[in-house]
């Protein structure tokens, strides 16, 4: 068994409460100043999305980037997880809804001028992945790069190639060391939304900056 971020699972007295693993703000911040995501979110401000939210940690990230280049990329978040993080709520949004996105009827067709910025459980990350594909113009999710294995992922891969973005450098989730596998933002575009060929192009694969490029040390 995994938790949200890949990890062997440790037994439950070691884990962090609810297997939260909040996103580091640097690994969504390269994923932001990659030239192609700059550009394509330049001036569409969509409504952004992160159904796995935690602590909010992505759209925190989303903030603080948006405050440096002095422009709104997304025009308004909405945030829910099962069980939301406790410190959501210092974040500039509404306090996260404590939503399963997996079985709400909210999320049941398809919305126009919608981004999905998230890291979602590991265990679950196709779930996650499938339904967030039919549902939003762009899904960008934070994922293993091991998520390309799998014989219960390869046919669904093999029909909807994704286009990667690939951290190179090790994150630390834990405070305590760095992660032990590598990461990538994995991109999808809805069948409907052309206009994000910018972010995805299917097979490609594109390398993000380092972490100190981002004035984030942690």
């Amino acid at each position: 068994m995994t938790d949200r971020i890949g990890r062997l699972k440790k037994p439950a007295a070691e884990r962090s409460p609810r297997d939260l693993y909040e996103t580091p703000f640097w690994v969504t911040d390269l994923f932001l100043r990659h030239p192609n995501v700059r550009l394509a979110l330049s001036g569409r401000q969509p409504s952004g999305h992160d159904p796995c939210c935690g602590n909010a940690a992505i759209q925190g990230a989303v903030t603080n980037f948006e405050h440096e280049i002095g422009r709104e990329l997304i025009c308004k978040w909405f945030l829910s997880d099962i069980a939301p993080g406790e410190h959501a709520s210092a974040y500039d949004v509404a306090p996260p809804l404590a939503v399963n996105f997996l079985a709400a009827d909210r999320f049941t067709s398809y919305l126009p001028g919608s981004i999905c910025l998230t890291n979602p459980p590991y265990s679950r990350a196709l779930e996650f992945v499938e339904k967030s594909v039919e549902t939003f113009e762009l899904t960008a999710m934070l994922l293993g790069i091991s998520f390309l294995e799998s014989l219960k992922r390869h046919e669904w891969l093999k029909a909807h190639p994704p286009t990667l973005y690939v951290i190179s450098e090790r994150a630390d989730f834990t405070g305590e060391h760095q992660a032990k596998f590598g990461l990538a933002w994995f991109a999808w575009a809805h069948a409907r939304a052309t206009e994000w060929a910018r972010i995805v192009a299917d097979g490609r694969v594109h390398m993000l900056g380092l972490r100190e490029e981002t004035g984030y040390r942690s």
